[in-house]
């Protein structure tokens, strides 16, 4: 049973990291230029941590597609890859920082772990996907793992984290009450 106040919050928290994304994505490795750092996670590290893993997955699908439908970037290899990415930073986030009743310990404990997931799944995605999707022997894309995309999910997830627990230090709680605000009926 969704709640429209829920639905409204984690849909107005979505559009903003779409319009982070596109709008505010750049380069951080030179020897690939085409893997952009976007702040876009960070309100959807907001959705997994008020409404849970679930939203935070949902949201992450939605913004993957918009993203992807805006950009015209990756096509639907690019898109299955920013969900995955995004996705197991999200949910292991969420995951732990809710279950350690929304503690500081919890919340780096959850940011730490997420940025780890996300370096541990985009490894196998990488090897698997990368070379159906930009026609790459397996080899030349095992020699891009240690230099470029191990980086850059470290680089990617480690700003995000680091931005949102300033956030979160800064504005947590009063964000917390209202996005946990019960409905009126």
């Amino acid at each position: 049973m969704f709640r429209t106040r829920r639905l409204v919050q984690a849909g107005l928290l979505t559009a903003f990291g779409v319009v982070l994304e596109v709008f505010f994505a750049f380069s951080i490795l030179p020897p690939a230029p085409y893997l952009k750092y976007a702040p876009g996670d960070i309100p959807l590290l907001w959705v997994g941590y008020a409404f849970g893993p679930l939203w935070g997955i949902i949201t992450v699908a939605v913004k993957a597609v918009l993203y992807s439908l805006i950009r015209g970037d990756g096509g639907y290899w690019g898109t299955l890859m920013h969900f995955m990415a995004s996705s197991a930073y999200v949910v292991i986030f969420s995951l732990l920082a809710r279950r350690k009743s929304r503690s500081l310990i919890g919340l780096f404990l959850g940011l730490a772990l997420g940025t780890l997931a996300r370096v541990g799944i985009m490894i196998p995605a990488n090897l698997i996907i990368t070379p159906i999707y930009a026609n790459l022997p397996l080899s030349v894309v095992k020699g891009m793992i240690l230099p470029i995309v191990i980086p850059f999910n470290l680089l990617h997830s480690g700003i995000n984290s680091l931005l949102f627990a300033l956030m979160n230090l800064a504005i947590g709680k009063p964000l917390q009450v209202y996005l946990l605000r019960k409905e009126r009926d």
